[in-house]
């Protein structure tokens, strides 16, 4: 029953041409999303705690701002490819791309082109966030831009390419082999 509920989803609206989604359970992912960055907050973060309660707060918005990046990636190299993706669903502390269901057989190098946007995507991103948090005056905003750039470099770029539960990387893995050079 709880995970019939967790599974219920519910249209967003659209972002531009793409349309959003999300499961219940998206809900539950931004608490928990929430709870990580507050106590990265309390550790990371002098201040009061009201500045650390705004910090955790920009940074869980930041958290899901970087995800739209990574998934806006996959939406642009589908594009630049031919093939765009067509709805974002988020569940729990992600989200998944759905493509065309009518979709034809595709070259592996094209699969490869799409897998490969997101974590581009994010590498600019954490870079981006790295400046941003080397140039920042500290308290909050270094916090913001230093979560940034980890979220993007170690949950958006290297933990998207581990290639296994249908990521990044498990495209990769699937279809590197049948690449045309």
């Amino acid at each position: 029953m709880i995970r019939r509920w967790l599974q219920t989803t519910r249209d967003l609206g659209y972002l531009g041409p793409l349309r959003l989604s999300a499961e219940r359970s998206a809900y539950v992912g931004l608490a928990i999303v929430a709870l990580v960055m507050f106590g990265a907050a309390l550790t990371q973060l002098d201040g009061t705690g009201s500045d650390r309660l705004m910090g955790a707060l920009l940074a869980t918005m930041g958290y899901y701002f970087s995800l739209m990046v990574h998934h806006v990636g996959h939406y642009l190299a589908g594009l630049y490819a031919g093939y765009p993706m067509m709805r974002l669903h988020f569940y729990w502390m992600i989200a998944r791309d759905i493509y065309p269901p009518n979709e034809p057989r595709l070259a592996a190098n094209i699969h490869l082109r799409r897998a490969l946007g997101g974590p581009s995507a994010s590498v600019v991103a954490a870079l981006i966030c790295l400046l941003m948090a080397i140039i920042a005056p500290g308290g909050i905003l270094r916090f913001f831009f230093g979560s940034g750039f980890w979220v993007n470099l170690l949950v958006f770029t290297l933990g998207a390419l581990i290639p296994a539960f249908g990521l990044d990387g498990d495209v990769i893995r699937r279809y590197w082999p049948q690449r045309r050079v």
